[in-house]
């Protein structure tokens, strides 16, 4: 499956674990998120401006993500 940012709609936002992203100074507060999409978790990463979610890039998550997702729900 080929994903575009706007798949990020898909994402069960309910369900999505976030944390900070403070490894660079990025000029914005960055988020990087886990969370479902069907049965396969995703990490995403945005940021928030004026109450509106941007999409910065939107992958599916490797072992150890979903591991950490899963201890994490």
């Amino acid at each position: 499956m080929i994903l575009s940012l706007a798949d990020a709609a898909k994402l069960e936002w309910d369900w999505v674990w976030a944390l900070e992203d403070s490894r660079n100074e990025y000029g914005e507060r960055r988020m990087i998120g886990y969370g479902p999409i069907a049965d396969r978790v995703y990490c995403v990463v945005y940021t928030e401006r004026k109450g509106i979610r941007r999409i910065i890039s939107l992958r599916k998550a490797n072992r150890r993500e979903v591991s950490l997702y899963a201890d994490k729900i």
